[in-house]
Protein backbone atom coordinates (compact mmCIF):
# COMPACT_ATOMS: atom_id res chain seq x y z
CA UNK A 1 0.00 0.00 0.00
CA UNK A 2 1.44 3.70 -0.85
CA UNK A 3 1.73 6.70 0.65
CA UNK A 4 -0.87 8.29 -1.39
CA UNK A 5 -3.49 5.28 -1.18
CA UNK A 6 -3.12 5.78 2.52
CA UNK A 7 -3.70 9.21 2.50
CA UNK A 8 -6.77 8.75 -0.36
CA UNK A 9 -8.03 6.08 2.47
CA UNK A 10 -7.70 8.59 5.34
CA UNK A 11 -9.33 11.45 3.47
CA UNK A 12 -12.30 9.04 2.58
CA UNK A 13 -12.51 8.22 6.35
CA UNK A 14 -13.09 11.15 7.34
CA UNK A 15 -14.41 13.13 4.84
CA UNK A 16 -14.53 16.58 5.18
CA UNK A 17 -14.63 18.47 8.38
CA UNK A 18 -17.35 20.93 8.19
CA UNK A 19 -19.90 17.57 7.34
CA UNK A 20 -17.81 16.01 10.48
CA UNK A 21 -18.92 18.90 12.71
CA UNK A 22 -22.70 18.57 11.84
CA UNK A 23 -23.47 16.31 14.93
CA UNK A 24 -21.42 15.13 17.37
CA UNK A 25 -22.98 11.33 16.37
CA UNK A 26 -21.18 11.88 13.18
CA UNK A 27 -18.04 12.79 14.83
CA UNK A 28 -17.77 9.98 17.26
CA UNK A 29 -18.60 7.72 13.98
CA UNK A 30 -15.16 9.31 12.28
CA UNK A 31 -13.39 8.75 14.89
CA UNK A 32 -14.13 5.33 15.67
CA UNK A 33 -13.51 4.75 11.76
CA UNK A 34 -9.97 6.46 11.96
CA UNK A 35 -9.21 5.05 15.27
CA UNK A 36 -9.81 1.55 13.38
CA UNK A 37 -7.95 2.12 10.41
CA UNK A 38 -5.00 3.55 12.57
CA UNK A 39 -4.97 0.10 14.10
CA UNK A 40 -5.52 -2.08 11.03
CA UNK A 41 -2.75 -0.61 8.77
CA UNK A 42 0.39 -1.03 10.67
CA UNK A 43 -0.75 -4.64 11.14
CA UNK A 44 -1.08 -4.88 7.36
CA UNK A 45 2.39 -3.62 6.84
CA UNK A 46 3.59 -5.83 9.59
CA UNK A 47 2.25 -8.71 8.22
CA UNK A 48 3.26 -7.79 4.63
CA UNK A 49 6.79 -7.62 6.02
CA UNK A 50 6.92 -10.88 7.76
CA UNK A 51 8.93 -14.09 6.48
CA UNK A 52 7.43 -16.67 4.89
CA UNK A 53 8.84 -19.06 7.23
CA UNK A 54 7.81 -17.41 10.25
CA UNK A 55 4.44 -18.80 9.89
CA UNK A 56 5.46 -22.18 10.63
CA UNK A 57 4.74 -22.95 14.03
CA UNK A 58 6.13 -26.11 15.99
CA UNK A 59 4.73 -26.88 19.80
CA UNK A 60 6.44 -28.73 22.10
CA UNK A 61 4.08 -29.55 25.13
CA UNK A 62 4.95 -30.78 28.35
CA UNK A 63 1.79 -32.44 29.13
CA UNK A 64 1.15 -31.98 32.71
CA UNK A 65 1.14 -35.81 34.09
CA UNK A 66 2.93 -34.42 37.53
CA UNK A 67 -0.25 -32.47 39.20
CA UNK A 68 -0.19 -35.43 41.80
CA UNK A 69 2.77 -36.93 43.99
CA UNK A 70 3.29 -39.28 40.67
CA UNK A 71 6.23 -38.47 38.79
CA UNK A 72 5.73 -38.96 35.14
CA UNK A 73 7.16 -38.11 31.40
CA UNK A 74 4.90 -37.26 28.42
CA UNK A 75 5.97 -34.74 25.79
CA UNK A 76 3.90 -34.04 22.26
CA UNK A 77 5.19 -32.26 19.17
CA UNK A 78 3.19 -30.85 16.99
CA UNK A 79 3.81 -29.00 13.54
CA UNK A 80 2.67 -28.79 10.21
CA UNK A 81 -0.15 -31.42 10.71
CA UNK A 82 2.30 -33.96 12.29
CA UNK A 83 2.21 -35.84 15.83
CA UNK A 84 4.96 -37.07 17.72
CA UNK A 85 4.98 -38.24 21.64
CA UNK A 86 8.31 -39.01 23.87
CA UNK A 87 7.19 -40.92 26.41
CA UNK A 88 3.39 -41.51 27.50
CA UNK A 89 4.10 -41.14 31.27
CA UNK A 90 3.08 -43.57 34.13
CA UNK A 91 -0.10 -45.67 33.78
CA UNK A 92 -1.50 -43.34 36.73
CA UNK A 93 -1.39 -40.41 34.94
CA UNK A 94 -2.52 -41.68 31.62
CA UNK A 95 -5.56 -39.86 31.90
CA UNK A 96 -3.70 -36.30 31.67
CA UNK A 97 -2.31 -37.47 28.36
CA UNK A 98 -5.62 -38.46 27.21
CA UNK A 99 -7.44 -35.08 28.55
CA UNK A 100 -4.17 -33.19 26.14
CA UNK A 101 -5.05 -35.48 23.24
CA UNK A 102 -8.84 -34.72 23.20
CA UNK A 103 -8.18 -30.84 24.07
CA UNK A 104 -6.20 -30.53 21.15
CA UNK A 105 -8.36 -32.64 19.20
CA UNK A 106 -5.33 -35.07 18.00
CA UNK A 107 -6.33 -38.82 16.93
CA UNK A 108 -3.59 -40.26 15.00
CA UNK A 109 0.40 -39.87 16.60
CA UNK A 110 2.66 -40.65 13.92
CA UNK A 111 5.77 -41.78 15.97
CA UNK A 112 6.30 -42.25 20.05
CA UNK A 113 9.29 -42.65 21.56
CA UNK A 114 10.27 -44.57 24.39
CA UNK A 115 13.05 -42.80 25.84
CA UNK A 116 13.97 -45.75 27.93
CA UNK A 117 12.19 -48.41 29.90
CA UNK A 118 10.85 -46.99 33.39
CA UNK A 119 7.45 -47.50 34.08
CA UNK A 120 6.85 -43.42 34.54
CA UNK A 121 7.49 -42.97 31.01
CA UNK A 122 6.30 -45.96 29.02
CA UNK A 123 3.59 -46.74 32.05
CA UNK A 124 0.63 -45.29 29.63
CA UNK A 125 1.71 -46.95 26.45
CA UNK A 126 -0.79 -49.54 26.42
CA UNK A 127 -3.47 -47.97 27.51
CA UNK A 128 -3.15 -45.55 25.02
CA UNK A 129 -2.37 -48.67 21.67
CA UNK A 130 -5.64 -50.32 23.29
CA UNK A 131 -7.74 -46.94 22.81
CA UNK A 132 -8.51 -45.67 19.17
CA UNK A 133 -6.10 -43.65 19.04
CA UNK A 134 -4.33 -43.92 15.67
CA UNK A 135 0.08 -44.45 15.80
CA UNK A 136 2.50 -45.01 13.27
CA UNK A 137 5.54 -46.57 14.90
CA UNK A 138 6.86 -47.36 17.90
CA UNK A 139 10.31 -46.36 18.75
CA UNK A 140 12.04 -48.59 22.00
CA UNK A 141 15.12 -50.12 22.55
CA UNK A 142 15.59 -53.80 24.07
CA UNK A 143 16.66 -54.17 27.33
CA UNK A 144 17.55 -57.64 29.42
CA UNK A 145 15.52 -59.12 32.13
CA UNK A 146 18.60 -59.16 34.26
CA UNK A 147 18.94 -55.33 34.21
CA UNK A 148 15.19 -55.36 34.51
CA UNK A 149 14.94 -57.11 37.79
CA UNK A 150 18.37 -54.90 39.26
CA UNK A 151 15.48 -51.93 39.10
CA UNK A 152 12.34 -53.80 40.10
CA UNK A 153 11.12 -50.51 41.58
CA UNK A 154 11.39 -48.40 38.26
CA UNK A 155 9.55 -50.89 36.22
CA UNK A 156 8.75 -54.66 35.30
CA UNK A 157 9.75 -56.75 32.16
CA UNK A 158 6.43 -58.46 31.92
CA UNK A 159 5.10 -54.98 30.78
CA UNK A 160 6.83 -54.53 27.62
CA UNK A 161 6.43 -58.21 26.43
CA UNK A 162 2.38 -56.41 27.09
CA UNK A 163 3.54 -53.52 25.50
CA UNK A 164 4.56 -55.70 22.11
CA UNK A 165 1.22 -58.24 22.84
CA UNK A 166 -0.81 -55.43 22.26
CA UNK A 167 1.22 -53.54 19.51
CA UNK A 168 0.85 -56.66 17.25
CA UNK A 169 -3.18 -57.20 17.78
CA UNK A 170 -2.96 -53.76 16.51
CA UNK A 171 -0.64 -53.70 13.88
CA UNK A 172 1.47 -51.19 15.08
CA UNK A 173 5.48 -51.66 14.37
CA UNK A 174 7.54 -51.37 17.04
CA UNK A 175 11.05 -51.01 15.98
CA UNK A 176 14.37 -49.66 17.78
CA UNK A 177 16.71 -46.73 18.16
CA UNK A 178 19.20 -48.05 14.99
CA UNK A 179 16.56 -47.45 12.78
CA UNK A 180 15.55 -43.84 13.90
CA UNK A 181 17.67 -40.54 12.71
CA UNK A 182 15.05 -38.07 12.28
CA UNK A 183 11.60 -37.30 12.03
CA UNK A 184 11.12 -34.45 9.55
CA UNK A 185 7.71 -31.96 10.39
CA UNK A 186 9.62 -29.69 7.25
CA UNK A 187 12.45 -29.07 5.57
CA UNK A 188 13.88 -26.50 8.45
CA UNK A 189 12.43 -28.09 11.39
CA UNK A 190 13.19 -31.83 13.03
CA UNK A 191 13.51 -33.91 15.56
CA UNK A 192 16.63 -35.89 15.66
CA UNK A 193 17.93 -38.59 17.51
CA UNK A 194 21.86 -37.68 19.48
CA UNK A 195 22.69 -40.58 21.25
CA UNK A 196 21.50 -43.88 23.01
CA UNK A 197 23.22 -46.66 24.30
CA UNK A 198 22.64 -49.89 25.09
CA UNK A 199 23.62 -52.00 27.90
CA UNK A 200 26.96 -53.18 26.10
CA UNK A 201 27.97 -49.94 25.32
CA UNK A 202 27.32 -48.27 28.38
CA UNK A 203 29.23 -51.52 30.12
CA UNK A 204 32.00 -50.48 28.02
CA UNK A 205 32.21 -46.57 29.16
CA UNK A 206 32.34 -47.24 32.82
CA UNK A 207 28.43 -46.82 33.13
CA UNK A 208 25.87 -48.39 34.46
CA UNK A 209 24.06 -50.97 35.01
CA UNK A 210 21.48 -47.87 35.34
CA UNK A 211 18.90 -47.70 33.25
CA UNK A 212 18.24 -44.29 33.35
CA UNK A 213 21.40 -44.31 31.17
CA UNK A 214 19.91 -45.39 28.51
CA UNK A 215 17.42 -42.78 27.87
CA UNK A 216 17.29 -41.44 24.26
CA UNK A 217 19.19 -38.44 23.97
CA UNK A 218 17.37 -36.36 21.27
CA UNK A 219 16.63 -32.89 19.83
CA UNK A 220 14.41 -30.78 18.26
CA UNK A 221 15.83 -28.32 15.68
CA UNK A 222 13.62 -24.78 14.40
CA UNK A 223 15.79 -22.84 12.23
CA UNK A 224 18.47 -21.04 15.18
CA UNK A 225 16.67 -22.47 18.28
CA UNK A 226 16.96 -25.83 19.44
CA UNK A 227 15.44 -27.50 22.67
CA UNK A 228 17.13 -31.23 24.04
CA UNK A 229 15.27 -33.82 25.53
CA UNK A 230 17.14 -35.64 27.95
CA UNK A 231 15.06 -38.58 28.90
CA UNK A 232 16.26 -39.21 32.44
CA UNK A 233 19.81 -39.00 32.07
CA UNK A 234 22.06 -39.03 35.19
CA UNK A 235 25.60 -38.12 36.12
CA UNK A 236 27.94 -40.70 34.75
CA UNK A 237 26.83 -40.16 31.14
CA UNK A 238 25.91 -36.61 31.53
CA UNK A 239 30.25 -36.02 32.11
CA UNK A 240 31.03 -38.19 28.93
CA UNK A 241 28.58 -36.77 26.74
CA UNK A 242 30.64 -32.94 28.31
CA UNK A 243 34.10 -34.80 27.46
CA UNK A 244 33.24 -35.96 24.47
CA UNK A 245 30.14 -34.97 22.51
CA UNK A 246 30.49 -30.87 24.36
CA UNK A 247 29.06 -29.39 20.97
CA UNK A 248 26.12 -31.65 20.32
CA UNK A 249 24.52 -30.60 23.76
CA UNK A 250 24.31 -26.59 23.67
CA UNK A 251 20.21 -25.56 23.61
CA UNK A 252 17.80 -22.61 24.24
CA UNK A 253 15.25 -24.97 25.78
CA UNK A 254 16.19 -27.91 28.00
CA UNK A 255 14.07 -30.63 29.06
CA UNK A 256 15.27 -31.53 32.38
CA UNK A 257 16.20 -35.33 33.17
CA UNK A 258 15.09 -37.19 36.29
CA UNK A 259 12.18 -35.30 37.54
CA UNK A 260 14.77 -32.50 38.72
CA UNK A 261 15.96 -34.90 41.51
CA UNK A 262 19.39 -35.82 43.00
CA UNK A 263 21.51 -38.21 40.72
CA UNK A 264 20.62 -36.50 37.67
CA UNK A 265 23.07 -35.17 34.55
CA UNK A 266 26.18 -32.79 36.32
CA UNK A 267 26.21 -29.28 37.29
CA UNK A 268 28.85 -28.45 34.60
CA UNK A 269 26.75 -30.51 31.80
CA UNK A 270 23.91 -28.46 32.60
CA UNK A 271 26.09 -25.30 32.51
CA UNK A 272 27.30 -26.51 28.78
CA UNK A 273 24.12 -26.54 27.45
CA UNK A 274 23.66 -22.86 28.25
CA UNK A 275 19.72 -23.55 28.41
CA UNK A 276 17.63 -20.07 28.83
CA UNK A 277 14.36 -22.00 29.43
CA UNK A 278 13.90 -25.33 31.50
CA UNK A 279 11.39 -27.80 31.74
CA UNK A 280 11.06 -29.57 34.86
CA UNK A 281 8.60 -32.51 34.27
CA UNK A 282 7.89 -33.02 38.39
CA UNK A 283 5.46 -32.44 40.84
CA UNK A 284 5.41 -29.11 42.73
CA UNK A 285 6.59 -31.06 46.56
CA UNK A 286 9.30 -33.01 44.91
CA UNK A 287 10.86 -29.75 42.62
CA UNK A 288 10.94 -28.00 46.07
CA UNK A 289 12.20 -30.91 48.22
CA UNK A 290 15.96 -31.20 49.08
CA UNK A 291 16.20 -33.81 46.23
CA UNK A 292 15.99 -31.17 43.57
CA UNK A 293 17.97 -28.29 45.59
CA UNK A 294 21.36 -28.81 43.39
CA UNK A 295 19.55 -28.51 40.13
CA UNK A 296 17.56 -25.48 41.53
CA UNK A 297 20.57 -23.42 42.64
CA UNK A 298 22.66 -23.75 39.14
CA UNK A 299 19.63 -23.01 37.41
CA UNK A 300 19.43 -19.76 39.77
CA UNK A 301 22.91 -19.31 38.97
CA UNK A 302 22.61 -19.72 34.97
CA UNK A 303 19.98 -17.12 35.08
CA UNK A 304 17.58 -19.74 33.57
CA UNK A 305 13.68 -19.42 33.43
CA UNK A 306 12.07 -22.87 34.98
CA UNK A 307 8.62 -23.54 34.54
CA UNK A 308 7.08 -27.04 36.23
CA UNK A 309 4.15 -29.00 35.19
CA UNK A 310 3.41 -29.66 38.30
CA UNK A 311 2.62 -26.06 39.27
CA UNK A 312 1.49 -25.06 36.01
CA UNK A 313 -0.58 -28.03 34.63
CA UNK A 314 0.57 -28.50 30.35
CA UNK A 315 3.76 -25.92 29.59
CA UNK A 316 3.79 -25.06 26.23
CA UNK A 317 6.79 -23.93 24.16
CA UNK A 318 6.16 -22.63 20.43
CA UNK A 319 8.87 -22.61 17.88
CA UNK A 320 8.56 -20.60 14.96
CA UNK A 321 12.17 -18.84 12.72
CA UNK A 322 11.83 -15.64 14.77
CA UNK A 323 11.38 -16.95 18.62
CA UNK A 324 10.45 -18.81 21.21
CA UNK A 325 7.25 -18.30 23.04
CA UNK A 326 6.34 -20.05 26.55
CA UNK A 327 3.00 -20.64 28.02
CA UNK A 328 0.50 -22.97 30.34
CA UNK A 329 -2.59 -24.67 30.60
CA UNK A 330 -2.86 -21.59 33.33
CA UNK A 331 -1.21 -18.70 32.10
CA UNK A 332 -1.38 -17.28 28.36
CA UNK A 333 2.63 -15.77 28.42
CA UNK A 334 5.07 -17.14 30.63
CA UNK A 335 8.68 -16.03 28.50
CA UNK A 336 9.56 -15.40 25.27
CA UNK A 337 13.42 -15.63 23.73
CA UNK A 338 13.81 -13.85 20.61
CA UNK A 339 17.97 -14.10 18.89
CA UNK A 340 17.44 -11.54 16.76
CA UNK A 341 16.77 -8.64 19.09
Amino acid sequence: MTIELLKNKLCNLLGDSSQIARSNFSRRRSMIRLLKFVITVPTFLFIGCTNEDDSFLVSWIMVGVNNSTQQADAHLILGGGKVILIDTGHQNTIHALFNELKFRNIDYIDAVFITHPHSDHYGGLVDLIKSKMGIGVIYMNDVSQEWMKREWWGGNYGDLVKIRKYAMLKNITISTYDKFESFYFNEKCKFNKLFIFNEEELLEKGIGPDINELSLISELKHGEYKALFTGDLNKKLSNWLLENEKEQISCDVLKVPHHGTEGLASNDFFQATEAKICLVPSPTHLWESNRSSRPREVFEKMGSKVFLNGELGSVTVDFRSSGVRVHSSTRRNLFSLNKIN
